[in-house]
């Protein structure tokens, strides 16, 4: 927060502000009289007024911005669907995180051909084109978003009003970056992600290439996938633990 609240003290911060109103005429338009000559006066005061106007407005600029900050973390977790992917099929701890001890399975795809759902989709969206897989970033340092906080800001100050409002984007690919950023700590996951800004969950339109059975699924559960995979033709591997390693080793057959 403290980034946005530096830049917006900054003077030349107008300049910005200037560009989304020359791309939004009409909204200037809609003002009355009185606000006219606030913005007006807000754009052309020196740059001491300016600094002045911003530190006596800046306790209700705080509390306004953590409130939109808590907003937009809300609309990535709402917006935004995810499908996780791993690399590796022989990990304990992936298998003790995301399969219940080692009770579920795991299935395995071929991505090398992968084709987004959306190329088929009618409903055209800016995101179309990225509805793509990635591979997540680890890293000690997390990505600096205020720049799609700042944009989410201004986009939230303009929705109900009568008319669109076009707010330019800095960064046009911000929340791919914020949603493929994780700690080094989870490295050890080897992770990959389809991302999907539609209203459906990301659909992976393509077969397994092959199912794995954890060391601990219940005999029932093992017959009723082995007689899945059988019907469909795919591949069946059950994990076990190599018990004559003098390493952790999961391992499968």
């Amino acid at each position: 927060m403290q980034e946005i609240l530096d830049d917006l003290k900054n003077p030349r911060s107008r300049t910005k502000f200037k560009k989304w109103l020359e791309y939004n005429p009409a909204l200037v338009q809609s003002l009355q009289a009185k606000q006219k000559s606030i913005l007006k006066g807000f754009l052309n005061e020196s740059d001491d007024k300016y600094r002045l106007n911003i530190r006596v407005a800046l306790p209700k600029i705080e509390k306004s911005l953590s409130h939109i900050i808590t907003h937009s973390i809300d609309y990535l977790k709402t917006y935004s669907n995810i499908a996780c992917f791993s690399e590796t099929i022989e990990s304990p701890i992936m298998w003790s995180h995301y399969a219940d001890s080692h009770k579920g399975f795991a299935l395995e795809y071929d991505f090398k051909n992968y084709n987004s759902p959306c190329i088929n989709c009618s409903n055209k969206c800016r995101f179309a084109h990225y509805d793509l897989l990635f591979p997540v970033i680890y890293s000690d340092e997390r990505f600096n978003a205020k720049d799609f906080i700042a944009s989410y800001f201004v986009q939230s100050m303009f929705t109900k009003v009568p008319f669109s409002v076009f707010v330019p984007i800095d960064d046009d690919l911000a929340i791919y970056k914020i949603l493929l950023r994780k700690s080094m700590d989870w490295k050890y996951e080897q992770e990959w992600r389809i991302i999907s800004h539609c209203n459906t969950k990301p659909a992976i339109y393509k077969k397994p290439t092959a199912i794995y059975l954890g060391v601990n699924m219940s005999t029932r559960n093992k017959n009723i996938l082995k007689d899945f995979a059988n019907k469909n033709n795919i591949p069946v591997y059950e994990m076990y633990i190599e018990h004559n390693s003098k390493e952790y080793v999961i391992n499968y057959k």
